[in-house]
């Protein structure tokens, strides 16, 4: 299996391709609009899965959802600009990218028992309902890190 490495801060990720998960805090209930729809989030920790595949990779991409001022262009920087979250950490695995890799781990996440957040993120996705996940106070590193790695072997 792939192994998966998690970080407090972009700065140290590779420039390579790869799958990730970000950790974001809502402090606040935060209400966030993605293709006309309201999302009304309550406080806790909720797990982003995403992928990076071009030239900057992983550590281009994850740094740009650590940066609170940025143009918008996708669902979670609708999210990750808003005031009180904060993206805690980043879990990743080098290698598989893309909707294929998103969709597996978003599957593994949601039979784990993370409680998805429909149509958040997942509209380039036809294989994933969502990319976001409610895991309250209670996210385990251990389980994201094992849906990432058991995905990136399939």
């Amino acid at each position: 299996m792939s192994e998966c490495v998690c970080l407090t801060s972009p700065e140290a990720l590779p420039k390579k391709q790869g799958t990730y998960a970000l950790f974001i805090r809502v402090v606040d209930p935060t209400t966030v609009e993605v293709g006309g729809l309201k999302i009304l989030l309550s406080p806790g920790v909720y797990v982003y899965v995403g992928s990076a595949g071009g030239s900057g990779g992983l550590r281009a991409r994850v740094m740009r959802h650590f940066k609170r001022y940025k143009r918008i262009h996708w669902h979670i920087d609708r999210l990750t600009t808003a005031e009180g979250v904060i993206v805690e950490r980043v879990c990743y695995v080098i290698g598989p990218y893309g909707p294929l890799m998103e969709a597996c781990t978003s599957a593994c996440m949601e039979g784990s028992g993370f409680s998805p957040i429909p149509r958040f993120g997942a509209s380039d996705d036809p294989l994933s309902s969502t990319h976001l996940f409610y895991v309250g106070e209670g996210a385990l590193a251990e389980e994201v890190c094992r849906c990432l790695s058991r995905c990136s072997e399939e």
